[in-house]
């Protein structure tokens, strides 16, 4: 049900944006439109909002900010490079790379640091 209304919903916001929206509401909505992509299985393409969103995440009602970053660097793993990934991440990467490791989620020679003892 909650997939069904999100295909509906969608669409229309992005009409709306189109005609008349702050960059807040687009940011937001990217962000939305990315979950919505996440969940389907479009990693590569939800990945992508995720990362144009990155510097400007205002969509705390969704997700905290910690959890943005690890959906992004978690989709994002799947369709990119490992240098691409780390230049377009950057900061934010090093930041939560403890955590996506405490979570089981590969170092994937991000951190630049060797991973400690389970």
């Amino acid at each position: 049900m909650l997939l069904f209304t999100a295909l509906r919903i969608i669409p229309i916001a992005l009409s709306l944006i189109e005609t008349g929206g702050d960059w807040d509401r687009r940011n937001r909505l990217k962000v939305y439109s990315g979950l919505h992509l996440l969940s389907i299985r479009q990693f590569k393409r939800g990945g992508e909002l995720f990362l144009d969103a990155l510097s400007t995440f205002t969509a705390y009602e969704l997700l905290s900010y910690n959890d943005f970053i690890a959906l992004t660097v978690i989709a994002n793993t799947l369709s990119l490079k490992r240098v691409d990934l780390k230049k377009k991440v950057g900061v934010e990467l090093l930041l939560t790379t403890r955590m996506l490791m405490c979570l089981g989620v590969a170092d994937y020679g991000l951190s630049g640091s060797k991973p400690g003892p389970a």
